[in-house]
């Protein structure tokens, strides 16, 4: 999905939160300036859905939650406030009570032309300021091709997976979806 700004005037988190309550659409916040969320491709749709399904079933009956694009994500450093909605995200300490999460072990993200720079640029720097984050991950939705950002120790390693059999390992939860399994349907394998 791509980010269209909404308008120049900057709104407070606060505000930010209660017009998102209330809107048909999704918005992203950054710092006071929100940019309104753009529809996906067919492709997107059928990755996202491939992955949930994957990570859902994985999950199920371990203390970490799987959240789709419904869900904010809230990156919070110092006067640095965020909300984002990636496209999947795995939170081992999920908030219930709150419109977002803030902890999440891994994020995925599917990328399109539209939207490659900022998933690959402004969300990748802000998305490995999260301590708990272990994994971000970048789905190219042209082309069976996925980056992983792994965070091993204090270093983060960066590995390209294109062939069917190579599998995305979720940390501490292993092996989780090949990326034959991943481009189903889409008929890009």
């Amino acid at each position: 999905m791509s980010a269209i700004p909404v308008a120049q005037n900057c709104l407070t988190e606060a505000e930010y939160l209660a017009a998102e309550a209330i809107s048909s659409r999704r918005h992203e916040y950054l710092n006071g300036v929100v940019y309104a969320m753009a529809g996906g491709s067919p492709i997107h749709s059928i990755l996202k859905v491939n992955l949930i399904e994957r990570l859902s079933s994985h999950l199920r009956g371990r203390p970490c939650r799987p959240f789709d694009s419904d869900m904010k994500l809230r990156l919070r450093r110092g006067l640095d406030v965020r909300h984002y909605y990636p496209d999947a995200m795995a939170v081992c300490r999920p908030q219930l009570r709150e419109p977002w999460q803030e902890n999440p072990l891994a994020v995925f993200e599917v990328t399109s032309p539209e939207t490659e720079r900022t998933d690959r640029g402004e969300k990748l720097d802000a998305y490995r300021s999260i301590p708990s984050l272990r994994l971000y991950a970048l789905i190219d939705s042209n082309e069976p091709a996925v980056v992983l950002h792994l965070r091993r120790e204090d270093e983060w390693e960066t590995r390209l997976l294109r062939q069917p059999e190579e599998v995305i390992e979720l940390p501490d939860f292993g092996p989780f979806i090949t990326l034959q399994q991943l481009y189903a349907e889409t008929e890009l394998v």
